[in-house]
């Protein structure tokens, strides 16, 4: 900074800030300072072409540390216009922590997500027995039909592609069930955020399976009857 006498200060609450004249790049201009511990020296500054623009941008910035917010006016319009909606939504920490997690989700296709969890499933299962392999496939397939990142998807998506899926009911009620495995991984490891703790998989409607036809007992009359009156070649199926 220069000798103090160059100095001329803009004040708020406790916060004093100074300006003084400097030169950018040749060109004649002001300087202002504000503490930021985060840097080397303690210091951050900033630079504007008048006195009175630095005095402004000075003045907002100790506005901002005085009362420990963001002053709305020192932000370009469309940063400071985004700003003002967030507000309005009387948001609360627990949102911008949501909001952040948004931010930081993954953008890999499902194909690599898919791949993440065949990888971790593998590390912590024994043995990878056919069950397992039939589980990554079916999610191999999905992702074919939509490559997405994961936290894209939607319920629709899922449903017109296990709507359309040709196979019985038992069947498309597995693939439910691994779709949802996938997402509850996804979730676990943080390639999606679930506001509300539920995520699309979650809302597919649960596939009705038919029940399997009841065993038919006999009893010992009609046993006998049938082993008395079956041809002799169906005997030993009658009798197991």
């Amino acid at each position: 900074m220069p000798r103090a006498s160059k100095r001329e200060y803009v004040t708020f609450k406790s916060v004093r800030l100074p300006i003084y004249p400097y030169k950018h790049n040749g060109k004649a201009c002001y300087r202002f300072a504000y503490p930021d511990d985060s840097v080397k020296g303690g210091w951050r500054y900033g630079t504007r072409s008048t006195k009175k623009a630095a005095k402004e941008a000075a003045h907002c910035k100790a506005v901002e540390i005085a009362n420990g917010m963001l002053d709305l006016s020192n932000l370009p319009q469309d940063q400071a216009r985004l700003a003002r909606a967030f507000l309005e939504i009387s948001p609360t920490w627990e949102d911008v922590e949501l909001l952040k997690r948004f931010k930081n989700v993954s953008s890999e296709p499902l194909a690599e997500t898919v791949k993440a969890f065949e990888l971790d499933l593998k590390a912590t299962v024994k043995s990878f027995k056919r069950s397992h392999k039939d589980l990554i496939s079916s999610l191999e397939n999905f992702a074919e039909y939509c490559n997405e990142p994961i936290h894209t998807i939607r319920k629709d998506t899922l449903q017109t592609y296990l709507t359309a899926y040709k196979a019985e009911a038992s069947r498309k009620s597995e693939i439910r069930a691994n779709l949802i495995r996938l997402f509850n991984w996804a979730r676990l490891h943080e390639k999606l955020v679930t506001p509300n703790g539920v995520h699309e998989a979650d809302k597919l409607a649960v596939i009705k399976v038919p029940k399997a036809s009841t065993i038919v007992v006999f009893t010992p009359e009609e046993l006998r009857f049938l082993v008395e009156n079956v041809a002799e070649r169906y005997l030993p199926w009658a009798c197991i």
